[in-house]
C-alpha cells in the first residue's frame, strides 16, 4: 500500500520558485507559471488559501493522488509548502494549455487529433485504474499539452482511491456534461466504478470534433435529469458522414450505457481508432496552428456558412461602423448622470443594482433618503415622494421657443409640511405658466428648480434605434448604452469618452431587443430572428473593436441560443424569492425558458414548452410568485364591463392551457412592470393603473392614487420615484402619484419621440418629422 498521507514541506517555497505569471484558476486556487530557481526549468504552481475551518481532507486528496501517480501521461507532482496559511503544490508546467483553451480558438480538432488525444488519455487513465484510483472529472479543460506535443491528465481535485474493501465510490461528483449516467443516478444505482472515466472519454471526444460536449446548451441541472433517466440515450456524433467507422465505433464503445458492459481503459486501446497514431507530431500540428491564429487575433472555426450569415456579411458592407455626434466639440459639457432621484423605480422581476450610478457628489438636500408610504391593502412601497418641485428636462434645445409652461406651486401649507418632515428647503416662488404649445423639449422642465433633466448625448444621429439598454464596464467604470437597429444591428455609446463623442458597432445582424445581465447582452438578432448571447468585456476591447468591421460570420463573442429560431419576444426576470434568473423566449409555437448559470456566465436552455400564441402578441411580461419556482407569464390582458383588468396569465410549471378569452374587451398594454411584490403598473390607452397580481385595482390611498389620467394615448411610460411619466409620439407628460398633479407637460406636432429604454437609464430619441437624423437623451441630475 503506498503512502496515504502526502509529505508538505513547510519551508519557504519562494525560495525555491520564483512567479511569473498567473495563468488561470484550479479547482482549489490559482495557477501561476513559476520557475525552478535551481535549474531554471519552467513549473506551474498552485496556490491555496488556508483558512480555519477548511475541508485540508480535499486538498491532501489531490496531493495524494498526484504524488502516487508517476506516468507520462499524468501532470507530474513536484512537492508541496505549507506557509503563512498559503499552500504552494507544484506541479510539471504544460506550455500548450489545456484543450479547452485550444479548440476555442482553433475550432474542432480533426480526427486524427482527435484519436491521438483519445489514445494518450486512455493510457494514463489505464495506469490510474490499475493503481486503483479514479480520476472522475475528464473532460478538455483538464487535459493539459506540452509544447512538445505531449498529453497530460490533471485536475485531481476531485479524484477518489478506490480499495480492495471499497470496490465503488457513492458520491456525486464531477460535471454533468461528461457524467456518465451510473453518477447521475447513484442514488438508484447504488454507485460506480473505474468505467465512469471511460464513458466521460467517450464525450471528450465528442467535445473536441464539436466544440461542446452533448446537452452543452441545456442548464447543467436539466443535463443531469436527463442523463439520469433510465431511457436516456447515449449521444452521438451530429455529422456523422464527416467521420469514420472506426471514430464512430470507439465512440459506441466508450459510451456503452451498461457500465458492467463498458470496455476498459486497455481493451480500447486495442480498438483499431488508438492504433498507429503518431500523437506527437499530431498535436504539434495543433499547437501551430493555435499559436498562429492567436498572433494574427484571428477567429477560425470550421463550419459552413448559413444564408443569414451570408445576408448579414453583405448587409454589413453596407454599414457605418461608427458614428461621430455632430455636437460642437467646443462645448465641452458634462454628461451629468442619473441620481437616484432620476432612475426608474427596481421592478419585483429585477436582479440587485446600485440605488445610482451618480458619480459626483450631490447637494445634501438631493441625496435626502425619503420616507416611503404605503398602500394599506397592498404590500406596494409607493416610489419615494421629490420636493415638491417641478421635475426637469433640460439641454434638449430643438428650437428657439419661448419657455416651458409649469405646474402651479402647491399650497405654502403642504410645502411647508413636506420641508419639515423630510428636512427639505421649500423650492421659491415659480414663474408664471407658458401655454404648452409654445414649450420646446429643450427646457419642459426648468434645472434652477429641479433635479432631474434630460441630458443630451448624441446629436443628429443617422440611425433609427428601437430600444436600448444601458452597460457599466467592470474594470474601467464606464457607462455604455445600447442601441438597437433593425436595419443597422448594435450600437455602443461610451457616455465616460467626453473627447471622443461616437458610437461604434459591436454587431452587424438585425436587431429588435437588447437586455444586459452583468456582462452579457442578450438580443434578438437576425433574420429569420435568434436570441444571441454576445460578451460585452470582449466586444469592448480594443482588439474586438478592430476586428468586428471585418469578422462576420462567427465571433468568438457571440452565441446563437439553439432552438430560438422566429424569436418574437423575451423577457428576463430574477425571481427573489429563489434568488434564480430566467429568459424566456416566445416563438411562433411554443416558449423557451433558460436560466442563468453563474459558473457559465450565460443563460442555458431548462425547457421548452409548447403552445399556440396569438400570432400579435401585445404582452410578454413576468411576474414573480413566493410559491412558484417558475415566474408566470402574462401574454395579455383585457378590460371587463366593469373597467377592471384581467391579466392573461401563462403557468408554465402547471402547464395550464391557455387560449383567446372572446368575452372581454382585448386592451393593446404599452407597460407593464411588476413593482412589487403584489403590485403592477399596466398602461393602456389613456391611463396608467395599479393593480394587483389577479388584476385587481390597488384601493387609492392618501398617499398614493392608482390610477392616472394622461391628455393623449400612451405609447410607453416609466415609473420614477414619486411619478409616472408617459410618452406620445408628440410629446411627453408626467404626473405625480401622490395627487396626480402634473410634474411634465410638453407637445410638438413638428417631431417624433421614442422612449428607447428604461432599465436603469431613460434614454429618449427626438427628431424632426421631415428628417432622418435624431437626438438622443438620457434623463439625467441637474
Amino acid at each position: 500500500m503506498k503512502n496515504n498521507k502526502p509529505i508538505i514541506l513547510t519551508s519557504n517555497p519562494e525560495n525555491e520558485f520564483e512567479l511569473i505569471q498567473r495563468v488561470g484558476s484550479g479547482t482549489y486556487g490559482e495557477v501561476y507559471k513559476a520557475r525552478v530557481k535551481a535549474t531554471g526549468d519552467l513549473a506551474a504552481v498552485k496556490i491555496i488559501n488556508v483558512e480555519p475551518g477548511d475541508n485540508f481532507e480535499i486538498i491532501q486528496q489531490e496531493i495524494c493522488l498526484m504524488q502516487d501517480c508517476k506516468h507520462p501521461n499524468i501532470v507530474q507532482y513536484h512537492g508541496s509548502y505549507l506557509r503563512k496559511d498559503k499552500l504552494w503544490i507544484a506541479m510539471e508546467y504544460c506550455g500548450g494549455g489545456s484543450l479547452q483553451d485550444v479548440y476555442h480558438v482553433t475550432g474542432p480538432l480533426t480526427e486524427v487529433m482527435v484519436g491521438s488525444v483519445c489514445t494518450e488519455m486512455l493510457k494514463g487513465l489505464d495506469y490510474m485504474h490499475k493503481q486503483h484510483k479514479i480520476h472522475r472529472d475528464i473532460k478538455g479543460a483538464n487535459v493539459l499539452l506540452t509544447i512538445e506535443g505531449d498529453v497530460k491528465l490533471a485536475d485531481f481535485g476531485v479524484g477518489a482511491q478506490i480499495t480492495s474493501t471499497i470496490g465503488k465510490r457513492s458520491s456525486f461528483i464531477g460535471t454533468p456534461y461528461w457524467m456518465a449516467p451510473e453518477v447521475a443516478a447513484v442514488e438508484r444505482t447504488g454507485g460506480y466504478n473505474f468505467a465512469c472515466d471511460i464513458w466521460a472519454v467517450g464525450i471528450t471526444a465528442i467535445e473536441l470534433a464539436e466544440c461542446q460536449p452533448p446537452l452543452f446548451d441545456l442548464h447543467p441541472m436539466r443535463a443531469l435529469y436527463l442523463i439520469s433517466k433510465r431511457n436516456y440515450s447515449p449521444p452521438t456524433l451530429k455529422n456523422k458522414n464527416k467521420w469514420s467507422a472506426s471514430m464512430k465505433d470507439f465512440l459506441k464503445l466508450a459510451l456503452t450505457k451498461n457500465p458492467k458492459k463498458r470496455p476498459a481503459a486497455d481493451k480500447l486501446l486495442q480498438h483499431p481508432f488508438c492504433q498507429g497514431r503518431f500523437v506527437r507530431s499530431s498535436i504539434r500540428e495543433l499547437l501551430e496552428k493555435f499559436d498562429i491564429l492567436k498572433q494574427t487575433k484571428k477567429r477560425f472555426y470550421q463550419s459552413d456558412a448559413s444564408e443569414e450569415e451570408e445576408k448579414a456579411e453583405k448587409e454589413t458592407e453596407k454599414t457605418v461602423k461608427r458614428i461621430t455626434s455632430k455636437k460642437n466639440k467646443a462645448k465641452k459639457d458634462e454628461v451629468k448622470y442619473p441620481e437616484k432621484n432620476a432612475q426608474p423605480v427596481k421592478k419585483e422581476t429585477e436582479l440587485q443594482r446600485a440605488e445610482t450610478i451618480q458619480r459626483e457628489e450631490q447637494d445634501s438636500t438631493i441625496k435626502q433618503d425619503l420616507n416611503q408610504p404605503m398602500l394599506p391593502h397592498a404590500s406596494f412601497n409607493v416610489p419615494k415622494l421629490l420636493p415638491r418641485k417641478v421635475s426637469a428636462i433640460n439641454e434638449m434645445k430643438e428650437t428657439d421657443s419661448k419657455p416651458p409652461p409649469i405646474p402651479l406651486k402647491p399650497k405654502q401649507s403642504e410645502s411647508a409640511l413636506l420641508a419639515t418632515s423630510q428636512n427639505l428647503i421649500v423650492p421659491p416662488p415659480l414663474p408664471p405658466r407658458v401655454p404648452a404649445h409654445e414649450r420646446p423639449i429643450s427646457q419642459v422642465f426648468s434645472p434652477k428648480t429641479s433635479k432631474n433633466c434630460f441630458n443630451k448625448i448624441f446629436h443628429e444621429c443617422p440611425i433609427s434605434f428601437t430600444c436600448s439598454t444601458s452597460w457599466t464596464h467592470p474594470e474601467t467604470k464606464n457607462h455604455y448604452l445600447i442601441f438597437a437597429s433593425v436595419e443597422d444591428g448594435i450600437y455602443s455609446l461610451n457616455l465616460d469618452d467626453l473627447e471622443n463623442i461616437e458610437m461604434f458597432q459591436i454587431f452587424p445582424r438585425s436587431c429588435k431587443w437588447v437586455y444586459v445581465v452583468k456582462n452579457k447582452l442578450i438580443s434578438i438578432s437576425g433574420e429569420p430572428s435568434h436570441v444571441y448571447m454576445h460578451c460585452l468585456l470582449q466586444m469592448h476591447s480594443v482588439q474586438s473593436r478592430e476586428q468586428f468591421a471585418s469578422v462576420v460570420k462567427v465571433s468568438p463573442h457571440t452565441s446563437k441560443v439553439p432552438g430560438s429560431s422566429n424569436a418574437q419576444k423575451c423577457c428576463v426576470a430574477h425571481n427573489p424569492y429563489n434568488n434564480q434568473l430566467y429568459l424566456f423566449v416566445a416563438m411562433k409555437n411554443s416558449i423557451l425558458l433558460l436560466q442563468w448559470y453563474e459558473p457559465l456566465q450565460k443563460f442555458m436552455i431548462v425547457r421548452t414548452f409548447e403552445i399556440e400564441l396569438p400570432t400579435d402578441l401585445l404582452t410578454f411580461e413576468a411576474i414573480v410568485q413566493k410559491e412558484s419556482e417558475y415566474p408566470i407569464l402574462c401574454v395579455g390582458a383585457y378590460e371587463r364591463s366593469d373597467y377592471t383588468i384581467l391579466l392573461d396569465k401563462l403557468d408554465i410549471e402547471n402547464k395550464t392551457p391557455w387560449e383567446l378569452k372572446q368575452e372581454y374587451k382585448r386592451i393593446d398594454v404599452k407597460a407593464f412592470s411588476q413593482l412589487e411584490k403584489n403590485a403592477i403598473l399596466v398602461a393602456y390607452e389613456e391611463k396608467v393603473i395599479f393593480v394587483d397580481i389577479n388584476g385587481n385595482k390597488i384601493s387609492s390611498t392618501p398617499n398614493c392614487l392608482t390610477e392616472l389620467h394622461f391628455s393623449y394615448p400612451i405609447n410607453s411610460a416609466v415609473c420614477l420615484p414619486g411619478s409616472i411619466l408617459t410618452f406620445n409620439s408628440n410629446g411627453i407628460q408626467g404626473k405625480s402619484v401622490i395627487d396626480g398633479q402634473v410634474t411634465a407637460q410638453f407637445t410638438d406636432s413638428s417631431r417624433l419621440y421614442k422612449l428607447l429604454g428604461s432599465d436603469r437609464i431613460v434614454v429618449i430619441e427626438s427628431r424632426v418629422r421631415t428628417e432622418r437624423v435624431s437626438n438622443l437623451y438620457i434623463l439625467a441630475s441637474s
